[in-house]
């Protein structure tokens, strides 16, 4: 029987990076929430809800967000970087849909099924790629 799986000791500096960034949690604790209407306001900025174009994405953001703090067991530098990529990605659709606003024809165009080549090593997949681009 194998024995379970330990992490390795975190170095010096992780571990001082680990107390900055709890303490910093306890010192500022808005910087570390994963409330979706919070994280929604840092994303817009002054915009409104209107810039990140129709709401279908709204339950699969609360859904994430209520994973990763119920769920993921998140240390401080963890919701942090959850924050920051959940707010990296409404800034990102929001860019998407000026670009769209600012190009309505980009709509209109028609959308072609994807090609997704799969295979193991050394199986051609490279070779097969590059035939085809």
């Amino acid at each position: 029987m194998s024995e379970p799986w330990t992490p390795l000791p975190r170095s010096g500096e992780a571990r001082a990076l680990y107390a900055a960034a709890e303490a910093d949690r306890a010192a500022r604790p808005e910087r570390y929430t994963l409330d979706p209407e919070a994280l929604l306001a840092r994303a817009l900025g002054d915009d409104d809800g209107r810039a990140l174009g129709d709401e279908d994405w709204r339950g699969g953001f609360a859904r994430y967000l209520a994973s990763a703090e119920q769920d993921g067991r998140l240390n401080a530098l963890g919701t942090r970087m959850v924050a920051d990529s959940a707010v990296g990605r409404l800034r990102a659709r929001r860019a998407m849909e000026r670009h769209l606003a600012a190009n309505p024809e980009v709509r209109a165009r028609p959308l072609r099924a994807p090609i997704v080549i799969t295979g193991g090593w050394r199986t051609g997949t490279t070779f097969l790629f590059r035939l085809l681009a």
